[in-house]
């Protein structure tokens, strides 16, 4: 616990897993293992599923990481039913040199 102001230190109880961590980091990790698990994922998904607040900066972030991934635009249905055009659905082409 930090003296200071009495909280205890975010990286002390949060699993960069967790879809609570909103780090880039972690938010990069959870994309990641999702385009690897699932081969595309969506704005939507990555908003909804992922919780990564803006899925187009962490896919920037991990292509200069080094990871091939191509974006196709595509209609999709957000969780309230409405329906997006133009929504990006990024696909792992190649994992960066190195990756597991």
């Amino acid at each position: 616990m930090d003296k200071k102001n009495g909280h205890t230190p975010k990286s002390a109880t949060t699993n960069i897993t967790q879809p609570h961590c909103t780090s880039t980091v972690a938010q990069c990790n959870r994309l990641l293992t999702a385009l690897i698990q699932q081969g595309a994922i969506s704005t939507i998904y990555g908003r909804e599923v992922l919780n990564i607040m803006a899925p187009p900066q962490r896919i920037f972030d991990l292509r200069a990481a080094g990871h091939q991934i191509i974006t196709r635009r595509i209609i999709a249905t957000d969780r309230n039913g409405i329906i997006h055009e133009n929504v990006a659905l990024y696909v792992l082409q190649k994992l960066a040199e190195g990756a597991a």
